[in-house]
Protein backbone atom coordinates (compact mmCIF):
# COMPACT_ATOMS: atom_id res chain seq x y z
CA UNK A 1 0.00 0.00 0.00
CA UNK A 2 2.20 2.74 -1.32
CA UNK A 3 1.92 5.88 -3.40
CA UNK A 4 4.67 6.60 -5.94
CA UNK A 5 5.26 10.04 -7.48
CA UNK A 6 7.41 9.84 -10.61
CA UNK A 7 9.81 12.78 -10.69
CA UNK A 8 13.38 13.65 -11.62
CA UNK A 9 13.63 15.65 -8.38
CA UNK A 10 12.17 13.50 -5.57
CA UNK A 11 13.96 15.31 -2.72
CA UNK A 12 12.81 18.69 -4.03
CA UNK A 13 9.23 17.37 -4.20
CA UNK A 14 9.38 16.19 -0.58
CA UNK A 15 10.99 19.48 0.52
CA UNK A 16 8.22 21.44 -1.19
CA UNK A 17 5.56 19.26 0.46
CA UNK A 18 7.14 20.08 3.84
CA UNK A 19 7.28 23.78 2.99
CA UNK A 20 3.60 23.79 2.02
CA UNK A 21 2.58 22.32 5.38
CA UNK A 22 3.85 25.49 7.05
CA UNK A 23 3.27 28.05 4.30
CA UNK A 24 2.17 31.45 5.56
CA UNK A 25 0.09 32.16 2.46
CA UNK A 26 -3.25 30.33 2.69
CA UNK A 27 -3.36 29.56 -1.06
CA UNK A 28 -0.03 27.69 -0.79
CA UNK A 29 -0.71 25.86 2.47
CA UNK A 30 -1.52 22.15 2.65
CA UNK A 31 -3.63 21.94 5.79
CA UNK A 32 -4.83 18.34 5.72
CA UNK A 33 -1.46 16.82 6.71
CA UNK A 34 0.98 17.16 9.60
CA UNK A 35 4.51 15.86 9.97
CA UNK A 36 5.22 13.46 12.82
CA UNK A 37 8.41 13.47 14.87
CA UNK A 38 9.68 10.40 12.98
CA UNK A 39 9.45 12.15 9.60
CA UNK A 40 6.22 10.45 8.52
CA UNK A 41 2.95 12.27 7.85
CA UNK A 42 -0.55 11.80 9.21
CA UNK A 43 -3.89 13.46 8.63
CA UNK A 44 -4.52 16.67 10.57
CA UNK A 45 -8.29 16.32 10.89
CA UNK A 46 -9.29 14.89 14.24
CA UNK A 47 -11.29 11.92 12.95
CA UNK A 48 -8.31 10.54 10.96
CA UNK A 49 -5.26 11.56 13.00
CA UNK A 50 -3.45 8.58 14.43
CA UNK A 51 -5.14 5.97 12.23
CA UNK A 52 -1.97 5.53 10.16
CA UNK A 53 0.87 7.55 8.73
CA UNK A 54 2.65 7.79 5.41
CA UNK A 55 6.45 7.42 5.50
CA UNK A 56 8.36 9.04 2.63
CA UNK A 57 11.32 7.49 0.87
CA UNK A 58 13.40 9.31 -1.73
CA UNK A 59 14.45 7.06 -4.60
CA UNK A 60 16.39 7.97 -7.74
CA UNK A 61 13.37 8.62 -9.96
CA UNK A 62 10.43 8.80 -7.57
CA UNK A 63 9.15 9.82 -4.18
CA UNK A 64 7.50 6.92 -2.39
CA UNK A 65 5.08 7.06 0.53
CA UNK A 66 4.54 3.78 2.41
CA UNK A 67 1.70 3.33 4.87
CA UNK A 68 2.58 2.73 8.52
CA UNK A 69 0.26 1.37 11.20
CA UNK A 70 0.18 3.52 14.34
CA UNK A 71 -1.88 1.40 16.72
CA UNK A 72 -2.23 -2.30 17.51
CA UNK A 73 -4.91 -3.10 14.92
CA UNK A 74 -4.45 -3.82 11.24
CA UNK A 75 -5.07 -0.98 8.78
CA UNK A 76 -8.47 -1.34 7.13
CA UNK A 77 -9.13 -0.67 3.46
CA UNK A 78 -11.17 2.37 4.55
CA UNK A 79 -8.15 3.87 6.33
CA UNK A 80 -5.57 3.22 3.65
CA UNK A 81 -7.88 4.37 0.86
CA UNK A 82 -8.55 7.59 2.80
CA UNK A 83 -4.85 8.22 3.40
CA UNK A 84 -3.86 7.37 -0.17
CA UNK A 85 -6.68 9.37 -1.72
CA UNK A 86 -6.03 12.45 0.37
CA UNK A 87 -2.28 12.34 -0.20
CA UNK A 88 -2.83 12.11 -3.95
CA UNK A 89 -5.33 14.98 -3.76
CA UNK A 90 -2.90 17.22 -1.86
CA UNK A 91 -0.13 16.61 -4.40
CA UNK A 92 -2.45 17.13 -7.38
CA UNK A 93 -3.83 20.38 -5.95
CA UNK A 94 -0.58 21.94 -4.81
CA UNK A 95 2.44 20.23 -6.41
CA UNK A 96 1.19 19.06 -9.81
CA UNK A 97 4.03 20.66 -11.78
CA UNK A 98 6.70 18.75 -9.85
CA UNK A 99 5.88 15.17 -10.91
CA UNK A 100 4.76 13.37 -14.06
CA UNK A 101 2.74 10.42 -12.77
CA UNK A 102 1.20 8.93 -9.62
CA UNK A 103 0.85 5.21 -8.94
CA UNK A 104 -0.97 3.78 -5.93
CA UNK A 105 -0.88 0.14 -4.89
CA UNK A 106 -3.90 -1.71 -3.42
CA UNK A 107 -1.88 -4.24 -1.43
CA UNK A 108 1.11 -4.38 0.85
CA UNK A 109 4.51 -3.67 -0.76
CA UNK A 110 8.09 -3.45 0.51
CA UNK A 111 8.38 -0.66 3.05
CA UNK A 112 4.81 -0.86 4.40
CA UNK A 113 4.20 -1.52 8.08
CA UNK A 114 0.54 -2.45 8.36
CA UNK A 115 -0.10 -5.67 10.27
Amino acid sequence: MAVYFATSRPQALLDEFDARLNASEEWKRIEAWIKNGDGSYTRSDESWTGKASMRPRVDEDRLTFNIVRLDQGAISSVVYSHYHGNLVEAFLRQLDLMFSMITSTPRCVDGDEWT
